[in-house]
């Protein structure tokens, strides 16, 4: 079978570029951190939404966001 061959990324932007370099459905999960060096957590999930609706309308990768700070109100 196949297995997981995770994309790390450090910021917000790094994270938006490896997704628009990947092919629509690549990406089979999102793990992302609420606190990112250049941009709030919610922010990138936005843009990533907004790019997927374009580049493959009516699917939407599971993401899992965390933080280490505590409890967060989404």
């Amino acid at each position: 079978g196949q297995g997981w061959a995770p994309l790390c990324a450090a910021t917000g932007e790094e994270a938006l570029a490896l997704w628009a370099a990947r092919p629509a459905g690549e990406v089979r999960c999102v793990l992302l951190d609420f606190r990112l060096p250049d941009m709030d957590g919610l922010e990138c999930l936005e843009a990533l939404r907004a790019a997927e609706r374009a580049l493959a309308p009516g699917t939407e990768v599971p993401v899992i966001m965390l933080t280490g700070l505590g409890s967060e109100t989404v």
